[in-house]
């Protein structure tokens, strides 16, 4: 018998390491490189663990449909890329490839499996949250609670370069943590649940903001439309807003005032109009993707790029394409591309589908609601950073997301026949 219980709190707990996999490596002086295979470590042992339960309690094998199947041909391409392309780190990239594939495949044994997938997401929803918020209070806690951060770097960064404090990958947490907290507060009839949940998105919009992350925050302003159309409560909500939002500006005039003027700075906004030298790295990019046939069509490595090509001119020697189709297209090639993006795309439109003719009969399907908001953040942040790919804490939550869409689509159809 499958005690989903235990499954539940497995899940939870394997949200809340990965959400703070950097800052816990950090507070344990990992080393640079075993820092960075700390997420691989946890989906590889979160896999084990899903993988034997599997066998211990016989759970069901559905059989993947057509876009589940355009994943697993996604992963095939990256791993004959990897195999057969230039990579001057093969190993590293292996272990994390293997990580971000048999976590994709356990998650799928797995998930089908649970009956109460809305209950699923409102956990998965509540441990992400505490992860974020640790994340951020350790955050405010290094920069004297945004006094020395302001002041000297003009955004809420610690300025070290470690990853989970960087501005960027801050916003990035706040705003998948805010779409969670959105979507909780729909579900849950607890008030005092309630007050805190609507305490932490407050936290959560001031981190955004603050960090003066451009693409989050203009990703933020699109998708927060689309949120309240669906929601009964949103008055209520945005009044809440609002007059928190009053009180932290009463609190923070003269730093809220350092941020406004770093917005206005033409330089500071588009890096002398190259998108903090983006562009730079997209033609560079693009340019040695076409390089040859092979390459264009298969790819140079999986995930490769950060290794594997130099952008003259930039601060860093080794970089990210800073664009989801980029940098995809360059590791596993246009096979790669085409297959990852179908799967994408085609379960976006599914749930789109599904959520506009559950809206007709005035219900609701939490899990599908959040999948189509995810992933148009996702789509929309994917222009100019990173989410898709090698053990990135989006793909890892996509995955996870992307297996309860697919679950849901398995198992209506085998209702419909």
């Amino acid at each position: 018998m499958i005690n989903e219980r235990l499954i539940l709190i497995q899940l939870g707990i394997f949200v809340i390491l990965n959400t703070m996999c950097l800052l816990i490596a950090h507070l344990l002086n990992f080393p640079g490189h075993l820092t960075t295979a700390l997420g691989p470590i946890i989906n590889l042992s979160f896999t084990v663990i899903f993988i034997m339960e599997s066998l211990l309690f016989k759970f069901k094998m559905y059989r993947p449909d057509f876009l589940q199947f355009c994943l697993y041909i996604y992963f095939f391409t990256a791993l004959f890329s990897l195999l057969f392309g230039i990579n001057i780190n093969p190993d590293f990239m292996l272990f994390g490839f293997m990580s971000d594939f048999l976590i994709f495949l356990s998650l799928s044994i797995i998930i089908p499996n649970i009956k109460n997938r809305q209950k699923m997401m409102e956990i998965i929803g509540f441990c992400l949250i505490i992860g974020v918020l640790i994340n951020c209070t350790y955050t405010l806690y290094h920069t004297n609670f945004l006094k020395f951060s302001l002041i000297k770097y003009h955004r809420l960064s610690i300025g070290d370069w470690l990853v989970f404090t960087h501005g960027n990958y801050l916003a990035n947490q706040a705003c998948i943590a805010f779409i969670f907290g959105w979507l909780i507060l729909k579900i849950n009839t607890n008030k005092i649940i309630s007050l805190l949940l609507c305490c932490c998105q407050l936290l959560f919009v001031i981190f955004i903001v603050l960090t003066l992350s451009k693409t989050v925050l203009l990703t933020f302003l699109i998708l927060v439309p689309v949120m309240i159309l669906f929601d009964t409560h949103r008055l209520v909500k945005l009044s809440f807003y609002i007059l928190s939002m009053t009180i932290f500006y009463i609190l923070y005039s003269e730093e809220i005032s350092i941020i406004f003027n770093s917005y206005l700075d033409s330089s500071n906004l588009f890096g002398t109009f190259t998108f903090t030298y983006r562009t730079k790295i997209w033609i560079a990019v693009f340019n040695d993707a076409f390089n040859n046939l092979a390459t264009f069509l298969f790819g140079n490595g999986y995930n490769g790029l950060k290794y594997g090509l130099e952008v003259e001119g930039h601060r860093n020697a080794y970089l990210l394409s800073h664009n989801d189709f980029l940098n995809i297209l360059w590791s596993t090639g246009l096979f790669g591309l085409i297959s990852l993006y179908l799967a994408f795309f085609g379960l976006l439109r599914w749930s789109v589908k599904k959520l506009i003719k559950l809206r007709k009969e005035k219900s609701l399907n939490i899990p599908i609601y959040f999948h189509v908001v995810l992933t148009i953040y996702i789509f929309i942040r994917g222009f100019s950073e990173n989410n898709l790919g090698l053990t990135y804490f989006n793909f890892t939550i996509y995955l996870l997301i992307a297996n309860l869409m697919f679950a849901e689509r398995t198992l209506k159809t085998q209702s419909n026949n």
